[in-house]
């Protein structure tokens, strides 16, 4: 193309890759319009995909060596962190964001603090529009939502799993958390049963709606089934889950022993229960609430008594008693 050309053709974005001696993109955004069920703004992910294909091709181009390491996000107590695309390039790794209006733009200044103690220090952005005279920033730590999870089938939950078997638990310990009675995942289970004990049949079909069960189109009140219910669950940082949903035990999660850290463990019970808080309070507005006094609250503060009364005599549990549900991978020859 000629210099006249180059000098007249319309700039498809604006972005800091030049900041950082990397070669500049061309790309359009989409522009955000509307949002999956893992919370995320679908155009992210069209987005995203074309980027990351354009960002190999001109990194081959100028002989740059590069490696994709994918979107990224986290979980905190606060709530949630995203990234669109990671990468190394030139031995530096980088965060780049996607920026589609100005509160994208003060949360990329807030961004940029919080990744330097990070992996991919180094942070970039892609805009459609010039947001340099935005000089505030906003918090880029996003509210949890139950919808960051997706309901996902057997073939791609079993894809997760690294181990030819894998156990999941409401709790197990760790090296910063061997027993159960004083564990902070104890104190959000108590207040999760608590809570929800006289609106099972509510929340359960606030779980399958929200959780976008085939055939589900409405908030409906079921029954919790006699035979135990199981739900397969991918979640922030790709965490695998389950939620299991019967008449005798309730509602519970199950999270994996062997790749999930009990800190998110709390995490992810902290932020459903101020979930079900907020749609219980909001449906008390609407309805007038027919308590149904469940079973869940009643097994689990039986189980727990007995698992917290083996630990008071020195038996260590190795995940909260007779809850454990193992998953084995299927081996493809």
């Amino acid at each position: 193309m000629s210099f006249f050309k180059n000098l007249f053709k319309k700039k498809t974005n604006y972005n800091n890759l030049s900041d950082f001696g990397l070669p500049n993109i061309e790309h359009k955004l989409l522009g955000s319009l509307f949002t999956q069920s893992t919370g995320i703004s679908a155009t992210d992910v069209f987005d995203r995909l074309a980027i990351e294909t354009k960002l190999k091709e001109v990194m081959n181009t100028h002989f740059i060596s590069y490696t994709s390491h994918g979107s990224f996000s986290k979980l905190y107590e606060e709530g949630t962190f995203y990234t669109s695309i990671r990468f190394e390039a030139k031995g530096k790794k980088y965060s780049l964001f996607l920026l589609y209006d100005e509160n994208d733009a003060r949360k990329f200044n807030a961004a940029k603090k919080f990744i330097k103690s990070g992996t991919h220090p180094n942070a970039l952005f892609i805009s459609a529009y010039d947001y340099s005279y935005v000089n505030g920033s906003l918090s880029c730590i996003e509210p949890f939502q139950i919808e960051n999870l997706s309901l996902i089938g057997q073939e791609d939950f079993q894809g997760l799993l690294s181990q030819k078997e894998t156990a999941f638990a409401m709790w197990f310990p760790s090296e910063s958390e061997k027993t159960f009675y004083d564990s902070p995942i104890k104190q959000h289970l108590d207040a999760m049963y608590a809570l929800i004990n006289d609106y099972e049949n509510y929340v359960y079909g606030y779980l399958l709606l929200k959780l976008k069960i085939p055939d589900i189109h409405k908030f409906h009140r079921p029954d919790l089934p006699e035979v135990p219910k199981t739900f397969l669950i991918l979640a922030i940082e790709n965490t695998s889950l389950l939620i299991t949903v019967c008449k005798e035990k309730g509602i519970r999660f199950h999270f994996n022993k062997q790749t999930t850290s009990t800190a998110y463990v709390a995490h992810f019970l902290k932020h459903m229960h101020s979930d079900f808080v907020t749609f219980i309070a909001e449906l008390h507005t609407v309805l007038f609430l027919e308590k149904t006094i469940g079973n869940g609250l009643h097994w689990y503060q039986k189980t727990a008594s007995e698992c917290i009364a083996q630990e008071k005599n020195g038996i260590l549990q190795a995940s909260f008693p007779e809850d454990t549900i193992v998953i084995s991978r299927n081996e493809k020859n």
